[in-house]
Order: C-alpha cells, then sequence, then structure tokens
C-alpha cells in the first residue's frame, strides 16, 4: 500500500521535474492532454474535433521544439513531452488503485454488497 501512495504522491511528478517543461511546452502539453478523444460519451462529432485540437496543438508543440533545439532534437523533445502524457495516465490509474485499496481496508464488506 505505501509503494503505491509513494507512486501516486511523490514519484508521479519526477518525470515531469526532470523534463524542466517551459510555461509554453506545459501549456501546449496539458491543451494536448485534454483534448485527447477517448472520453466515454462523446458523438462522433464531439471525438473528431477533439482530436484535430489535439493534432494541432502537438504541431504547435513540435513546431515550438523544433524552433529552440533543432529538427532531430525538436522531435526529441516532443517525443518526451508526449511521453509525460502516458505517465500521467499511469499515475491516474495507479491513484484509483489506491483509492480502491483503501476502500477495501475501510470498508471489507463494500465489494460483496455490489
Amino acid at each position: 500500500m505505501n509503494k503505491l501512495a509513494d507512486r501516486v504522491f511523490t514519484k508521479s511528478v519526477l518525470p515531469f521535474k526532470k523534463a524542466e517543461l517551459s510555461e509554453y511546452e506545459y501549456a501546449l502539453l496539458m491543451a494536448i492532454f485534454f483534448t485527447q478523444p477517448n472520453a466515454n460519451g462523446l458523438s462522433f462529432y464531439g471525438k473528431n474535433l477533439l482530436y484535430e485540437e489535439s493534432v494541432r496543438y502537438t504541431k504547435m508543440l513540435l513546431r515550438h521544439n523544433q524552433n529552440k533545439f533543432g529538427i532531430l532534437e525538436g522531435a526529441r523533445r516532443l517525443d518526451e513531452c508526449i511521453r509525460l502524457i502516458n505517465v500521467s495516465f499511469e499515475n491516474y490509474f495507479a491513484f484509483r488503485e489506491v483509492n480502491f485499496n483503501l476502500c477495501v481496508k475501510q470498508y471489507p464488506n463494500l465489494i460483496e454488497k455490489l
């Protein structure tokens, strides 16, 4: 249990600190993160719209990084930024697991009632 809590609340921040994102990179990364079209309950049109926005912000981040670091290094930097999105999803699922384990510990008969 402590390992999960450590992973969720402490180690989850390390990749972001290591990446040393600029404010501009962080803002674009958040825009990419929040325009992922994989949410449940969205219409086809809504998913398409989110996808187009996600692509637009990704291209902006790539262009910014290539102007700042060069073509190849800028692409590598984009890859590093995109990996942070994956880390965020992994952290979210770890956080859910921690909460689930806490509920099971606190209310051991809860699962049987569901």
